[in-house]
């Protein structure tokens, strides 16, 4: 289809495989669009592919998106794949932005397995954001795993920012894992900062643990800070037991300080 008047193209497009001695299926799709008006591209795109032998199923998914006159760009994809011989479901997803006059570059990723047969499920994210104006970078990460077999949950998480203009970088850290079997809860977290412009850098870290089964809950606490400036060195540290079964508690703090100066 086409349009002297806006200006617009447009065009669909198909091809189709087909297997009867292996069981396959296999089909490609495009669709496009063009505006010279608005200086537009769009495309869409897809692929898919079936075995009855295997009992396999994968697609593949694609739009994109492109204006010269935002001087935007923008790009969605996904990718799946099932099988039902083995209970498996995979998914990979990608969404990425880019704009050239503000300087901007975003980035979403995921990728999800599930497993019917070990009732296991696993999930990988993330985001990040670019700033060429600003001279900001940040990400956020994520992890997650569960398993109904043995009844374990585990998380990693992250997230990261750094600034060129200000010279700081910024790091929050977490990772916790929980057990249902054992009832046993564990927790890591972390933050740290940086600054370049000032000389100081600064961590706080803490571990904590607890365990329905025995009834004990346990922590360790640590704030760190350290300023090239002053030449200044400071720690806290702490760490806490309790245990309801036993009925006691104990606790150790320590704080030291130094300076060059």
């Amino acid at each position: 289809m086409e349009s002297e008047r806006y200006g617009v193209s447009e065009v669909w497009s198909q091809r189709g495989m087909e297997s009867e001695r292996y069981g396959v299926r296999e089909v490609w799709s495009l669709r496009g669009m063009e505006s010279e008006r608005y200086g537009v591209s769009e495309v869409w795109s897809q692929r898919g592919m079936e075995s009855e032998k295997y009992g396999v199923r994968e697609i593949w998914r694609q739009r994109s998106m492109e204006s010269e006159k935002y001087g935007v760009r923008e790009v969605g994809g996904q990718r799946s794949m099932e099988s039902e011989k083995y209970g498996v479901r995979e998914v990979w997803r990608q969404r990425s932005m880019e704009s050239e006059k503000y300087g901007v570059r975003d980035v979403w990723s995921q990728r999800g397995m599930e497993s019917e047969r070990y009732g296991d499920r696993e999930v990988w994210s993330q985001r990040g954001m670019e700033s060429k104006k600003y001279g900001v970078r940040e990400v956020w990460s994520q992890r997650s795993m569960e398993s109904e077999r043995y009844g374990v949950r585990e998380v990693w998480s992250q997230r990261g920012m750094e600034s060129e203009r200000y010279g700081v970088k910024e790091v929050w850290s977490q990772r916790s894992m929980e057990s249902e079997m054992y009832g046993v809860r564990e927790v890591w977290s972390q933050r740290s900062m940086e600054s370049k412009k000032y000389g100081v850098r600064e961590v706080w870290s803490q571990r904590d643990m607890e365990s329905e089964r025995y009834g004990v809950r346990e922590v360790w606490s640590q704030r760190c800070m350290e300023s090239e400036k002053y030449g200044v060195r400071e720690v806290w540290s702490q760490r806490s037991m309790e245990s309801e079964r036993y009925g006691d508690r104990e606790v150790w703090s320590q704080r030291g300080m130094e300076s060059e100066r």
